[in-house]
């Protein structure tokens, strides 16, 4: 349960990283969005990951 939680909130936090994409690409440094975006996609995954283990 715990996982799919975690995995809910990492595909919610990817969408966000996502929308702000477009909207402040022009407001953030590349690189503080490009390093957001990794973080993003390794909590995505490490929380993807969790939840197969459990299943």
């Amino acid at each position: 349960l715990l996982y799919l939680i975690s995995l809910a909130f990492a595909l919610y936090f990817l969408y966000k990283a996502i929308l702000f994409d477009k909207k402040s690409t022009r407001l953030m440094p590349r690189k503080m969005f490009r390093l957001a975006r990794w973080t993003l996609a390794g909590i995505y995954t490490s929380a993807l990951l969790g939840s197969l283990r459990i299943i």
